[in-house]
């Protein structure tokens, strides 16, 4: 007796239309579907570039309202493929959440020069992508599928700091959102979407259900990067490597993947070293850059000149995302 569908006799999900339903019944905004294929070609053309980059994660062993005393560990960047989650999966499933453009929009903006809105939104929009991906999780099951939720799947993103704690970049599960037809890659690593611009959150699941997988858009969002160039300019730590930029097939199109150096991001949006990605409208003095070469001596010199009482509540705004003209839906 398959325990999966008991309790559920008689129902039947059938068809990728039917799971993009499902999903849009449980709060999704956007749903789209890859196929397993397409996602490995991105990973076959990315680890290259991944093999040469190590990435530097970092803990407080303090407690609160104490000098920040770091222990900082390196480790090689890893890219992973749908069957590092499920060695059956057959089709990718991504979901979408929005939230309010204004909150991006006035980030940082006088007169209020106020940052918390983006941060929460941040924050709650990747909360209630995993509560829905979950509910879309148990539905596959109960038909007797098999699935497994990720924020950040083929692991090219990171993580962002906040006073509720570490959460999702803005940047993860972009490339794997524009694999699933859902959106345009853009310079900056987020996903431009028609329906909202920039102003989403995407969620991934694998799973060994066969659905049908989504056209990939076609690319015109790179030249419109190109002859922009402001996200690369508003980078307070020079995270972005243009001269890298890699030429990426997604599907039978072609986009513009620009290489970003997880460590000096992470400098300003996870350990909040520079105050230049909102946290000096939160009250921090600190502006701390990154040398040429960052390692594990240099990062923990940092983190021990974090404010003792700002350092668990760091108030985040991308830069490259404030400064964007695909902030809004064209």
């Amino acid at each position: 007796m398959n325990l999966a569908l008991r309790g559920n006799p008689g129902r039947k999900l059938s068809g990728s239309g039917a799971v993009k339903e499902m999903a849009r019944t449980y709060g999704a905004n956007l749903a789209g579907i890859s196929d397993v294929a397409r996602i490995n070609g991105v990973v076959d053309q990315l680890q290259n570039d991944a093999s040469g980059r190590t990435i530097l994660d970092a803990v407080d062993m303090n407690d609160l309202f104490m000098p920040y005393k770091p222990s900082v560990q390196a480790r090689q960047l890893q890219l992973y493929r749908p069957a590092d989650y499920l060695p059956d999966g057959k089709s990718v499933l991504v979901l979408g959440m929005r939230y309010p453009e204004a909150a991006l929009e006035r980030a940082g903006k006088p007169p209020a020069e106020a940052v918390g809105p983006y941060v929460f939104v941040q924050y709650q929009v990747h909360r209630e992508l995993t509560i829905l991906a979950l509910k879309v999780v148990k539905t596959l099951q109960e038909h007797g599928y098999q699935a497994a939720l990720t924020h950040d799947l083929t692991h090219l993103g990171t993580e962002t700091g906040s006073p509720r704690g570490l959460h999702t970049a803005p940047i993860n599960n972009a490339v794997e959102a524009v694999c699933a037809g859902l959106g345009q890659l853009t310079w900056n690593r987020a996903a431009y979407t028609e329906e909202y611009g920039i102003n989403q959150g995407f969620i991934a699941i694998v799973t060994d259900m066969p659905l049908q997988a989504d056209s990939v858009l076609p690319a015109s969002i790179p030249a419109v990067c190109a002859s922009c160039h402001k996200c690369l300019d508003a980078c307070p730590v020079t995270a972005f490597e243009p001269e890298k930029k890699l030429d990426l097939a997604i599907g039978t199109e072609k986009y513009d993947f620009m290489p970003l150096e997880t460590n000096r991001c992470r400098w300003a949006t996870r350990y909040a070293l520079t105050n230049k990605d909102g946290f000096e409208h939160n009250g921090s003095a600190l502006d701390l850059r990154p040398g040429q070469n960052l390692d594990e001596e240099m990062l923990t010199e940092a983190l021990r000149q974090r404010d003792p009482i700002n350092k668990f509540r760091p108030t985040i705004v991308q830069s490259c995302r404030v400064v964007c003209p695909l902030q809004k839906k064209s």
